[in-house]
């Protein structure tokens, strides 16, 4: 295992290098897990703010972990609440390692870093801070081997095509 100082630095290293080019993006931020354990009860909770109505956008959730996480999936629940109080509720299964075992996404050493795309071409439909809640939705309370979760928005063009990556 490597040691906490440089599982740090390489982390934030590769959070500096995927978001410096992403000029158009509009959220982009993780949060960390303590003692790389995500307990059921633990809610992260991202507040993004819309400023245009009827902004064309990609979401993303974003995992982190270490080859000392024991399953090969990852079930998370998202709640997005709106400006005006509602709220709309959905679940995401995913896949962290392929059918042999081996673990998908980006790695530095025993450190795997995967984006997922949740909802594609959402429109939102006010401006004002819309607060995402995510927590994970697996059988166990205590999930070992996660270290960060993060949402990500990004413009979509006219064709459908994310603006920045």
């Amino acid at each position: 295992m490597m040691p906490k100082k440089l599982i740090v630095c390489l982390s934030l290293l590769s959070l500096l290098i995927m978001t410096s080019c992403n000029r158009e993006r509009i959220y982009d931020s993780y949060q960390p897990l303590s003692n790389y354990t995500w307990t059921y009860n633990d809610v992260k909770t991202f507040p993004v703010e819309i400023k245009k109505a009827g902004e064309v956008c990609n979401i993303y959730i974003s995992l982190r972990h270490t080859d000392a996480y024991i399953f090969n999936n990852l079930w998370v629940s998202m709640n997005m609440k709106k400006p005006d109080g509602s709220i709309e509720s959905k679940r995401f299964p995913f896949k962290l390692a392929a059918d042999d075992g081996r673990w998908l996404g980006f790695s530095i050493g025993d450190i795997y870093d995967n984006r997922y795309l949740v909802i594609e071409n959402y429109i939102f439909p006010k401006s004002g801070i819309y607060e995402f809640s995510l927590r994970h939705d697996m059988r166990a309370d205590d999930i070992e081997g996660l270290m960060d979760v993060g949402l990500s928005i990004k413009k979509v063009d006219n064709s459908g095509v994310t603006v920045a990556r």
